[in-house]
């Protein structure tokens, strides 16, 4: 989490030195600062956040970017994962394609550090339908589709659509909207 860290700041348009070997090293600076931070990685469902996790948000904000992040896809009702669960921070679950929430998504019992929004994340509802498709626990619900890289390596084109599933996908549809909003 602490390249994490580094990242929201460079992001920010805010300094970061690496210190593999004194003395430390300026990384160049980010001419074009961010905006909107998108955050889709994360760690452990219900581990708080960690102090510089929440100084690098912290100073990202002050700096006037948003920050969005991932809840966390491990289907947890105890607890959001870091960095969505640090303050200052739009936490994003993922719901399917009936506004339930998906299977996957980390979720925090009430009083904990609640999702800010949920948005489409695809995949199966947390309670199955009557009848339909949806019964069968295998069924993987529908996809947000994006364009990936097709060969190996980054970046290998040409780009392709595949189909995706997680509040990583659901957060990117957020920090679309913040960065409309913004």
């Amino acid at each position: 989490m602490s390249d994490v860290a580094d990242a929201i700041l460079w992001s920010a348009g805010l300094t970061v030195t690496t210190a593999p070997v004194p003395p430390e090293t300026p990384v160049p600076a980010n001419a074009n600062p961010a905006k909107v931070i998108l955050i889709g990685a994360g760690g452990k469902a219900g581990v708080a956040c960690s102090q510089t996790l929440q100084n690098a948000i912290d100073a990202a904000v002050t700096a006037g970017s948003v920050v969005v992040a991932a809840a966390g896809n491990e289907g947890s009702l105890n607890g959001i994962s870091a960095p969505a669960n640090c303050n200052n921070v739009i936490a994003v679950t993922a719901h399917a394609i009936n506004g339930e929430n998906a299977t996957y998504s980390n979720i925090d019992p009430p009083g904990g550090s609640q999702v800010s929004i949920s948005a489409p994340g695809g995949g199966s509802p947390a309670s199955l339908g009557f009848g339909s498709p949806m019964d069968d626990p295998a069924w993987d619900g529908y996809y947000i589709w994006s364009t990936t890289p097709s060969g190996a390596g980054a970046p290998a084109l040409p780009l392709i659509y595949s189909g995706r599933i997680g509040t990583s996908a659901a957060a990117a549809q957020v920090a679309g909207v913040a960065a409309l909003i913004k």
